[in-house]
């Protein structure tokens, strides 16, 4: 296929605001967009730059999955395929060769993948090049389990491995003593199964790390996205998660823009040097009340606030397709054009927000005490634009399906579930 033709992308996951990002990003440039779901009701399937939709197993079943991508790739080949959550992360890698003969792929290697999206693996990395993590302890026997509970300094956070394959989806819990520690990780354990593929490939993965929770620093994230293309060059913007939910450890759905620290970059250049990434990334680092930072997270995929780095310059999703189609000097071209610095020109968006979402936090946790009348002021007026330019991850005038889909199906989601939208909004839980 040339780049002449008008090319087509496939495109799954539509309750990922990263998959609504990039279909309207590769709608805007010219793209047929077909849109993979097992589900009705999710906003990214929904929106008017989807020219086809199909019907596709979840990706929770891996094995599934992965042929029904192959039978997809060889029934149409040449449409570019591209990662939005950490399951099609090890889909791609690990199928990397049967998929790339029938599908466009900027897509590194599983053992590359699987060093970023195992967090232990990816401490590992981190120690070699020099940046800083919080204390974390790796247990793999109940012995262990007990020395760490002995020895570890209060308050810690169990977390998972990785999220791939992980059926529950959780992000982890915190404990504030060895005998809560104790009880705590086995019933976390307990809980939180594998698929079997990934416990085949690493045995170690069922069990959890324990890693010192800094209050400071868990609603104080700095992200640190881009993109780096397989030459090594490398193009980055950065955003502070200003708020969460929940507020303790939760989801982005408030962020305002920020310069990147040259020590940041310098290590996210050393990450993916270390471990041989290319391609669309998100790096989280925790902030401490001293200003340190501190590795979170490192996401080689599609992410949810994609769309703020797009509104800023950024396309992402345009980056990938361009380096999947093997042109290292358009790509090149388009780097050097996006690097271009935009927070302080005229109009320069600097803000981003799961809007409506955002809205109705400040108002049921206002109602509940949570927030202070003075503090839901603040967010209105942060909403509001003034002071800066706000993008919204949902929210369109040319483009107002997702919205409303997004609306209804959480809506529908809070009705079959109450006590679920009094945890998560009013309370904060």
């Amino acid at each position: 296929m040339s780049l002449q033709m008008r090319p087509e992308t496939l495109l799954m996951l539509g309750d990922h605001l990263g998959s609504l990002a990039a279909t309207r990003n590769l709608g805007r440039n010219g793209f047929d967009v077909v849109f993979a779901e097992h589900r009705g009701l999710v906003p990214g399937r929904w929106s008017r730059y989807v020219t086809e939709r199909v019907a596709a197993p979840p990706p929770s079943d891996l094995g599934a999955y992965a042929d029904w991508l192959v039978a997809q790739g060889r029934s149409r080949p040449g449409r570019f395929l591209y990662a939005a959550s950490d399951d099609l992360c090890w889909i791609l890698a690990r199928h990397r060769e049967q998929l790339s003969a029938c599908f466009r792929m900027y897509q590194p290697t599983l053992a590359t993948i699987y060093a970023l999206l195992n967090k232990h693996r990816l401490g590992e990395v981190a120690a070699e090049a020099g940046v800083p993590t919080p204390p974390t302890w790796a247990p793999t026997s109940d012995e262990a389990l007990e020395e760490v509970a002995l020895t570890a300094s209060y308050p810690v956070l169990i977390k998972p491995r990785t999220q791939i394959g992980l059926a529950s989806k959780q992000k982890g819990t915190v404990c504030t003593n060895g005998a809560d520690l104790l009880h705590a990780y086995r019933e976390f354990r307990r809980a939180n199964t594998y698929h079997a593929e990934v416990e085949a490939y690493d045995a170690e993965v069922t069990w959890p790390l324990v890693q010192a929770f800094l209050p400071s620093a868990a609603s104080n994230i700095l992200s640190v996205a881009g993109f780096r293309d397989e030459a090594g060059h490398m193009v980055l913007r950065a955003s502070q998660k200003v708020f969460q939910r929940p507020r303790r450890i939760g989801v982005g759905v408030g962020f305002e823009a920020r310069p990147v620290p040259e020590q940041a970059e310098a290590w996210v250049r050393s990450l993916c040097e270390a471990t041989g990434y290319f391609g669309v990334f998100e790096v989280e680092f925790l902030v401490d009340s001293d200003g340190r930072l501190f590795l979170a997270d490192f996401n080689p995929r599609y992410y949810g606030q994609m769309g703020f780095e797009i509104a800023r310059g950024l396309e992402l999703p345009w980056l990938a397709w361009l380096g999947a189609c093997g042109d290292g000097a358009k790509l090149e071209a388009a780097l050097a054009l996006a690097a271009r610095d935009i927070r302080e020109e005229p109009g320069a968006i600097n803000r981003f927000a799961h809007g409506w979402v955002l809205r109705l936090l400040v108002t049921a946790q206002h109602a509940t005490g949570r927030l202070s009348g003075r503090e839901r002021s603040s967010w209105r007026h942060w909403m509001s634009g003034r002071g800066g330019a706000v993008a919204d991850a949902v929210h369109d005038a040319q483009d107002m399906r997702p919205l409303l889909v997004d609306l209804v199906a959480t809506c529908a989601m809070f009705a079959r579930h109450p006590r679920a939208f009094v945890r998560n909004f009013c309370l904060d839980g």
